[in-house]
């Protein structure tokens, strides 16, 4: 996990403006439900997995999967648009 994370946190620091330069351009209501829909969804996410379950995940995948996500939606609203 260590080995996966030395990368995935350095790849936020890229992923995070991406997501903010791209909701930025956003009309006001549409970023306040841009910004509501993501943290619902990262919410849901811990509720719904089970911290057993997280062990039996890929490394890989836990590191990555908040850059990923982030990044996903902000080339998402780039390109929805």
């Amino acid at each position: 996990m260590n080995y996966y994370a030395r990368f995935a946190l350095p790849c936020s620091a890229i992923a995070f403006p991406l997501f903010g330069v791209c909701a930025a351009r956003l009309g006001r209501m549409s970023r306040r439900l841009l910004v509501l829909a993501t943290a619902s969804a990262y919410v849901a996410l811990f509720l719904v997995i089970d911290p057993q379950q997280v062990r039996a995940l890929s490394p890989f995948l836990v590191a990555w999967w908040p850059t990923l996500s982030i990044a996903a939606i902000a080339l998402l609203v780039r390109f929805v648009r």
